[in-house]
């Protein structure tokens, strides 16, 4: 922990009364740690449960399932954005300590609802040429995943470029050093990237109500949008962690540098989850054939 969050580090902390405060109460490892018991159970146990009444629906056609995972799921949303945006600042913004944005939390789970939808794209190409699929996922269902997509692009950009526009015009010691960190030392090419890649680009192509219908073509704009999101945690990790290492002369300058590390992390831990994720997919219907808003849903179709 010492190595990656300079909150962590004793000797460090002792120097700064900044520091000294926030350890107090929020920056020390006995809250660190128990907080992210709770974010794993919490989320864990929304998914089991979830995944749960799923299965009894599809044994018993029973409405009143319908109703609990409706209920669930509301309160499930409402835990998920409290719990992703305070493990956006234990995990991410703590690598920075001294700085702080009250928009950050809300920019990463909008982030994370992006790439869930992102990824939610090729499941469906990949489910639509198969049974019992084939021939129910049609054009105007992916043309209504690329509306979301767009959706949460603007969302995503509209989050980002507020919380930029507040720090630059307050124009804070404490807070501009955050970006001025990743407007050098290469990092302003990665900044220039991300405009690119997250927001321009997917956002013109996904104006297209031609593209959006066309799901092999809007599997190539989901794919971008997922290496966007790679790169823009990227960008939010890196040279904070850099930094600091370049603070405790690991390092002599924290230059914006990719290693294989940085590109083979996200495919294993990616691809675990994909197993798992295939692995529960054969033990259930993959269609929920006892839903009752099934026969709506292929109407919209």
């Amino acid at each position: 922990m010492p190595a990656l969050y300079p909150w962590a580090d004793k000797a460090f902390v002792s120097h700064d009364p900044l520091l000294s405060y926030k350890a107090s109460w929020w920056l020390n490892m006995p809250r660190f740690v128990g907080l992210e018991v709770v974010y794993v159970l919490a989320l864990t146990g929304f998914a089991f449960a979830l995944s749960r009444l799923s299965h009894r629906q599809d044994e018993n056609a029973d409405a009143r399932t319908l109703v609990a995972m409706q209920r669930l799921s509301s309160a499930g949303l409402i835990v998920f954005v409290l719990l992703g945006s305070f493990a956006s600042v234990d995990w991410i913004m703590s690598l920075d300590p001294h700085w702080f944005s009250s928009l950050f939390g809300f920019s990463w789970v909008a982030g994370q609802g992006l790439a869930g939808w992102a990824f939610l794209v090729p499941m469906m190409v990949f489910l639509s040429r198969r049974s019992p699929h084939r021939g129910l996922v049609t054009e105007r269902v992916f043309h209504d995943y690329g509306k979301l997509m767009l959706a949460f692009v603007m969302l995503w950009t509209y989050l980002t470029i507020s919380q930029f526009l507040i720090i630059w015009s307050g124009d804070l010691p404490e807070e501009v050093p955050w970006y001025l960190v990743r407007s050098s030392r290469g990092w302003l090419l990665v900044s220039g990237c991300l405009m690119l890649f997250h927001f321009a680009l997917p956002f013109l192509i996904l104006l297209s109500a031609e593209i959006k219908k066309r799901p092999r073509r809007l599997m190539a704009v989901a794919f971008l949008v997922l290496g966007a999101r790679w790169l823009d945690l990227f960008w939010q990790v890196a040279p904070s962690a850099l930094q600091w290492q370049e603070e405790q002369g690991l390092l002599t300058a924290g230059h914006a540098t990719i290693t294989w590390l940085d590109l083979v992390a996200p495919f294993a831990v990616g691809g675990l989850w994909v197993f798992l994720l295939t692995r529960q997919l054969r033990q259930r219907a993959v269609l929920p054939v006892s839903d009752p808003l099934i026969k709506e849903a292929w109407a919209h179709g």
